[in-house]
């Protein structure tokens, strides 16, 4: 008999009205609970079981009607504009814009994972930036010690061994190794350009 009394009393009680979520949805990961945290909201929340109640602060405690699951003032809540704007999102999904506090757990962690995917692609972007700065900036200290090289005027036909450089398609780098082996007398360009002939026929 003491078991029924307390069954009755707990089947009378009101804990709040039920937020019916989609299937497979659970409030852990969709209720925006930091909105408890900036305002001051007229219910309170329930979990039991993975199903989520919001009580009325004005809760009579008691379930007056005999076809209703809770009472008159947890009831009203359903039409309440913050919670009809909350059960909007849980149903039709929330903007990635929208303001951190109205997003649940659920949106944070898609909103942070979406951050890192684009901080990684930056840091790839100027990873790649960075190589191919650098790549230029050897290219143009390469150019630099070229010109110094070619102004210390220690290679006889200097047009010459320019000359055969570009029929052979190296690059700046070639072009240096090339001027040091010849300033070091271990490479002779045979190649004469025509300018090389008209000076030597002046010359004769």
């Amino acid at each position: 008999m003491p078991m029924q009394k307390v069954s009755a009393h707990t089947k009378n009680q009101c804990l709040g009205v039920y937020l019916e979520m989609p299937a497979g949805v659970l409030p852990y990961t969709t209720y925006p609970f930091m909105l408890h945290n900036i305002y001051t909201l007229p219910w309170d929340i329930h979990i039991v079981g993975q199903r989520m109640f919001i009580q009325s602060i004005h809760c009579t405690k008691r379930i007056q009607e005999i076809q209703s699951d809770c009472c008159r003032g947890c009831k009203q809540l359903l039409t309440h504009r913050i919670v009809e704007g909350i059960l909007h999102r849980i149903a039709n999904g929330i903007h990635i814009n929208t303001a951190y506090v109205f997003q649940p757990i659920g949106g944070l962690i898609e909103i942070l994972r979406k951050k890192n995917t684009q901080l990684d692609e930056m840091l790839f972007k100027q990873l790649a930036m960075s190589r191919t700065l650098a790549m230029q900036a050897r290219t143009v200290g390469q150019y630099e010690q070229f010109v110094m090289a070619m102004s210390k005027g220690s290679v006889n036909r200097l047009d010459a061994l320019l000359h055969a450089g570009i029929n052979q398609g190296v690059g700046v780098r070639g072009m240096l190794e090339m001027l040091d082996r010849a300033q070091k007398g271990l490479y002779k360009p045979k190649n004469f350009t025509e300018e090389e002939m008209l000076r030597g026929l002046l010359f004769l």
